[in-house]
């Protein structure tokens, strides 16, 4: 739902008790709002002063303001929870009879709520005025840019920031929580509600004044000692460790003067900034802003990874995601895919010199980390992130030093299968003591990292795995070739183990010439080795006389395309892969799969149920099952496979699962 022009009613409701010097301010001050999709409730406490007759000539004034008189309770509790049953809006806003607020309070918080579905209400600064000035022991600006909460545990910690008047609120989360406590011994009702409302969602907060707090001697917040045994009481009724009032302005004058020129300041500075407020900036810093996650990508070709990442970007978009990529493939088709990137030509995969690490190589990587650190600061500073997603070890390791420089906690996306003496395992074990969070992105990974840190993991992994939006099937039916086509999606590297799919076919052949090997991918440029497997693959072809019956087709971007085109998908990796994209794929469009039974694969697949799993390396054996495929590959068992593989994507991995899995991630960095 688009909702930038959507303006649900806000309720404000107001709280009266012998109010008469002040109702009208109050109510004036509400009804001057610039957003006018309003409600006014005045409850008034068994006034015995000219209250009600204010009251009613408001409503009369105003259609939208209506006002009741209620049995006189002494408990500003019971008349705002008759409010809150009175009132229609989807959100409420709270207003003591004497306090006021600037006109444009409920726009701003409202368009805030609506943009932050996360945050049970949205707070902001109130100062005081009436019988007060600067040498007053209740001067304040509260709170304190240091003292706002935003979660539950800081409310709890730093004791209570929210000034009531401030508040506008979500009626169905306020009604949930059941309103305010109406426990006559319950003074400070306001803190005890904002406690209950975190069990259900944070605190948003604006650092602009909206609220005049109104001091008068009569005023029960002026009663420092009663506000303190209050605090007591609501301590020992919730079974809660409160911070306790610190009363530095009644000590003595100068630490009085002291704290009134902190919040003078406060005060000087915010309405400085203020001066600079436009709709721009109210549409893009308080309104629309939608949190950031700088995303670290070190491949310069397009594989697994960079597939993990454009879902994220998809589905995920709450989200502004900043990218930095080196120069390459990934980087022109996040371009392409309008991500907003950065080209950083430092950002690459460390690579020894001939299988060993040389002092040459060790350099080069040392500079490459240095640059990369230097440019990636400045990225941070323009663009403001709430943390750093790295999409990798290696993009982990040149996210480092700017995670520690600049304080961005450091998000690890854990996409491989490591040896335990390898290079990488070293990496992992030097991140493991700076990374907020490893996500892994399947259970394989999840024990591989578990057996390379042992005894040294923090509570710091997360497991996700890999979903899909499940595509639409061809419904025309099978192609008129007559051809069983065999599929192969990747890379063209070595631990595909495309040769033994290669001699297998060989074997095919002799028996069945209505067979092709489709290889869909290419050459990764970053790896001199890719092209030397490739060419000594087609020295295959040629020796086995086969070269009719297989096609290099290149990288193709249109997975429709790719698997309306095969049949049957082979993914027979050497080497335990963490996950497999092109299992998951496969499987999505209902194609007969046939993987090694290591790593990732092993999790998606159920042998002989919904998709085949062999043991790696044996020629044999996925000779044999690829022909028994290809030749019973009309026979209800295969039929039956096929349709399984859909359904098993379809449970188990959903993209709504996936989605919301991220989502909580990113929302407990960010709060």
């Amino acid at each position: 739902m688009d909702r930038s022009d959507y303006n649900p009613l806000v309720s404000v409701i107001i709280s009266a008790y012998n109010s008469e010097k002040y109702l009208d301010e109050a109510v004036c001050s509400a009804a001057a709002q610039t957003y006018k999709n309003l409600e006014i409730i005045i409850v008034d406490d068994g006034s015995t002063d000219d209250t009600k007759t204010i009251g009613l000539k408001l409503q009369e004034l105003f259609a939208f303001v209506n006002y009741f008189q209620v049995a006189h309770s002494g408990l500003p509790s019971v008349t705002r929870n008759i409010g809150i049953r009175k009132s229609v809006g989807e959100f409420i806003a709270f207003l003591d009879a004497d306090d006021m607020w600037t006109k444009s309070k409920i726009e701003i918080q409202t368009k805030y709520l609506l943009c932050h579905p996360n945050d049970v209400l949205c707070y902001s600064m109130s100062i005081t005025f009436g019988s007060v000035n600067i040498f007053s022991p209740h001067y304040e600006l509260l709170p304190l840019p240091w003292k706002a909460v935003k979660t539950l545990d800081e409310l709890l910690i730093k004791g209570n920031s929210i000034p009531l008047s401030s508040v506008l609120v979500r009626s169905s989360l306020l009604k949930k929580a059941d309103g305010f406590d109406e426990d006559p011994e319950l003074k400070i009702e306001d803190y005890d509600l904002w406690i209950r409302l975190g069990g259900f969602g944070n605190y948003g907060f604006i650092n602009r004044i909206f609220t005049y707090y109104r001091i008068h001697k009569s005023q029960f917040s002026s009663d420092w000692e009663t506000k303190k045994s209050r605090l007591e009481y609501l301590a020992k009724k919730r079974n809660l460790n409160l911070p306790p009032y610190k009363f530095f302005r009644n000590k003595n004058i100068v630490i009085r003067l002291a704290r009134n020129f902190v919040h003078f300041l406060n005060f000087l500075w915010v309405s400085f900034l203020s001066l600079f407020d436009s709709n721009k900036y109210l549409t893009d810093i308080l309104i629309n802003s939608k949190p950031k996650i700088l995303v670290v990508s070190v491949a310069g070709g397009w594989g697994g990874g960079e597939e993990f990442l454009h879902r994220l970007f998809e589905n995920l978009t709450g989200y502004q995601f900043v990218t930095v990529s080196p120069p390459g493939e990934s980087y022109n088709n996040f371009k392409h895919n309008n991500v907003e990137v950065f080209q950083i030509n430092s950002l690459k995969k460390l690579f020894r010199d001939n299988g060993k690490w040389t002092l040459a190589s060790k350099l080069n990587g040392l500079l490459s980390i240095i640059y990369s650190t230097i440019a990636l600061i400045r990225v941070i500073i323009n663009q403001k992130p709430s943390f750093i997603l790295a999409n990798g070890n290696f993009a982990a390791l040149y996210s480092l030093p700017s995670s520690l420089l600049t304080s961005k906690k450091l998000l690890a996306i854990q996409h491989l299968i490591y040896e335990e003496q390898s290079v990488e395992s070293k990496i992992l074990r030097l991140l493991n003591r700076f990374v907020y969070k490893f996500v892994c992105v399947s259970f394989s990974v999840e024990d591989n990292v578990k057996s390379i840190l042992k005894g040294r993991i923090k509570n710091n992994l997360v497991t996700i795995r890999h979903a899909i939006n499940l595509p639409e099937l061809d419904e025309s039916g099978k192609r008129d070739d007559n051809i069983i086509k065999i599929g192969i999606v990747g890379s063209i590297i070595r631990v595909k183990a495309i040769e033994t799919v290669i001699t297998a076919l060989h074997k095919i052949i002799g028996e069945n010439n209505n067979v092709q090997l489709q290889i869909y991918g290419s050459v990764r440029t970053t790896e001199p080795d890719s092209l030397v497997y490739e060419n000594e693959l087609k020295k295959q072809m040629d020796k086995l006389e086969i070269c009719d019956n297989i096609c290099f087709c290149g990288f193709e971007k249109s997975k429709q395309k790719i698997y309306s085109d095969v049949d049957i998908v082979v993914n027979y990796s050497k080497i335990a892969e963490a996950f497999s994209f092109t299992v998951l794929e496969a499987m999505a469009f209902g194609k007969i799969v046939i993987a090694a039974d290591v790593g990732g694969p092993k999790e998606i697949i159920t042998d002989a149920f919904d998709g085949f799993l062999l043991p790696p390396s044996d020629e044999e054996a996925l000779y044999k099952r690829l022909n028994k495929c290809i030749r019973d590959f009309d026979s209800d068992e295969m039929t039956t496979i096929r349709k399984n593989a859909r359904k098993t994507v379809e449970q188990k991995f959903d993209m709504n699962t996936f989605s919301s899995a991220y989502k909580s991630l990113f929302n407990l960095i960010i709060n």
